[in-house]
């Protein structure tokens, strides 16, 4: 009797390891996921503080049931007016500008005219389209006027900068002039690179990150890295002055959001992991200074969440960031555009990326 138990036993076991094992293999094949990209970029705010410019980036298969997608770039604009977004070509977009003659924001991008070839084209917010006598030099570099325009002659390291104009086709070399030479000699840069230029009022500043020589270092520890602020004027690099000195960089992030209404460079640190500390440099005064009013912006998000500025309106009283409040179904996160007000702390939710914009194809699954 207890034999024939055990052997019932036995074979219910055996059965139920069986179906068990079947059931996984079933949950397994049941459960694929489709991940999809859809990331907004490059945020700009325009000068008149009227709307948003944003690149948009979603995937699309190059073969029907093709598990990996290619990446697709859309420019957006987004009016506070009627608050929708609004695609405005297929391609991405480089830097706004105020044009004089036309008394318009102009939004220039890169536009394929044929095979593996851009020419810079550029548009009204009314999408009005023109296109440039201007080069494409394998990035927008930073169009100043309808008459001028900077880039990078070597795109990857960016310490050759150019001056174009573009109704005679002209170029310039722009050079650091002696003072410069001098602070670099003293500092010990062994290299530099132009992060940024920002123009306010007709005058343009520059952001260097400089590179110190270093010897012995571990091969895991980057070498001290200098942030500088210069001045741009007359074919040269002038004026420079010393922003953050970094003897430990590995982890630690800088951003620059632009020139404030009275002149000054606004920037934040963020080291390993955000919040970010923010700053401000004093043109007037030669002197890094906190900005109390900025970094209370950690303070809005207090269940863990870490706010990112996208872009700062250009008298950095309110922001956009994007906000990850919930998952869909195949665990791809659901993002909201959020516009919040400094003086305040009230936060709008701008509209739904995933549900506002067009998914595209997606570009892995399991």
């Amino acid at each position: 009797m207890k034999k024939s138990v055990m052997k019932q036993l036995m074979v219910l076991s055996l059965a139920g390891m069986i179906l068990g094992l079947s059931s996984c293999q079933t949950i397994g094949i049941g459960t694929s996921r489709k991940k999809y990209r859809q990331e907004i970029s490059r945020v700009q705010w325009s000068p008149d503080n009227k709307f948003l410019v944003f690149e948009y980036r979603n995937n699309k298969n190059s073969e029907p049931n093709d598990s990996y997608a290619n990446q697709q770039s859309y420019t957006y604009t987004f009016d506070f007016i009627s608050k929708q977004p609004f695609q405005r070509h297929t391609e991405g977009s480089c830097n706004l500008y105020f044009d004089n003659e036309t008394q318009s924001i102009m939004i220039p991008y890169p536009k394929s005219i044929s095979k593996n070839k851009y020419q810079l084209f550029e548009m009204t917010y009314e999408g009005n389209e023109k296109e440039l006598k201007t080069p494409y030099f394998g990035g927008c570099g930073k169009l100043i006027n309808s008459q001028l325009i900077y880039f990078w002659e070597n795109v990857n390291k960016k310490n050759k900068l150019l001056k174009l104009n573009r109704s005679t086709q002209e170029i310039t070399p722009i050079e650091p002039d002696e003072s410069v030479q001098k602070f670099i000699q003293a500092e010990k840069i062994a290299d530099y690179e132009i992060e940024h230029v920002f123009e306010k009022n007709g005058v343009l500043r520059l952001v260097l990150q400089a590179t110190h020589q270093a010897e012995g270092l571990p091969t895991n520890q980057r070498p001290p890295v200098t942030y500088a602020t210069a001045l741009l004027q007359d074919h040269q690099i002038t004026q420079i002055e010393k922003l953050f000195y970094l003897e430990k960089p590995f982890g630690v992030q800088m951003f620059f959001w632009g020139i404030s209404p009275d002149n000054k460079l606004i920037f934040g640190k963020a080291e390993h992991l955000p919040p970010l500390e923010y700053f401000e440099y004093d043109y007037a005064k030669h002197q890094r200074n906190s900005r109390p009013d900025l970094n209370k912006i950690n303070d809005y998000h207090v269940d863990g969440r870490v706010l990112t500025p996208e872009a700062f309106s250009p008298d950095f009283t309110q922001l956009v960031y994007l906000l990850a409040h919930s998952e869909d179904s195949e665990k791809n996160p659901i993002r909201d555009l959020m516009l919040i007000d400094l003086s305040t702390g009230k936060e709008e939710s701008l509209f739904t990326v995933n549900t506002t914009l067009p998914q595209g194809d997606f570009t892995w699954s399991y």
